[in-house]
């Protein structure tokens, strides 16, 4: 089931051209795409009724900004002084429905990520594909360690990496 605005999207650079409302539906559907790749190959730790309430009640958050303003928040949370493609923070995975304040219907927001749109053009070019391919690639990663997954170990990264491809080729965004 898709519901608008899974995605809010803040422009928060001026240097490229964004259509937050077309950043926002790609970034929607890869959300989707990613909780679906978890429905049908699901995790050891998120349960299909955890993955039910992100896509029903779930939000994430999506802010675009220069290199600049990353660089700052990379050294701030993460103390690496210098600009990077993407950020991401969870939020909150957890959806307890059985929490007073956690009315029927109320919406949270699961994750925070933040993309350099420097970086971002940078990368497409070097790499000779879209600008589009690689903020979808961007979302897909920042999704994905919000949801959980990291690529600090061969297993980790060989399941993180094949989901991204799995989910970015369903969708289109081919290299």
């Amino acid at each position: 089931m898709l519901l608008s605005n899974r995605v809010q999207v803040v422009n928060s650079q001026r240097r490229h051209s964004v259509n937050k409302d077309q950043v926002s539906l790609m970034a929607d559907k890869i959300v989707l795409g990613v909780l679906a790749n978890l429905q049908e190959k699901p995790c050891k730790w998120l349960s299909r009724k955890a993955l039910k309430n992100i896509e029903e009640h779930g939000h994430f958050s999506l802010a675009l900004v220069s290199d600049t303003k990353i660089r700052k928040l990379n050294k701030m949370w993460r103390q690496k002084d210098y600009a990077t493609d993407v950020l991401s923070f969870p939020i909150e995975l957890a959806y307890d429905a059985n929490d007073p304040a956690n009315a029927e219907g109320s919406e949270w927001i699961v994750g925070e990520i933040i993309i350099s749109m420097d970086k971002c053009l940078e990368q497409a070019r070097n790499y000779g594909h879209s600008q589009d391919r690689e903020l979808a690639f961007l979302i897909a990663h920042s999704v994905l360690h919000i949801l959980g997954f990291d690529h600090e170990t061969k297993p980790e990264e060989k399941d993180m990496f094949s989901r991204q491809k799995s989910v970015l080729d369903r969708l289109g965004y081919k290299r």
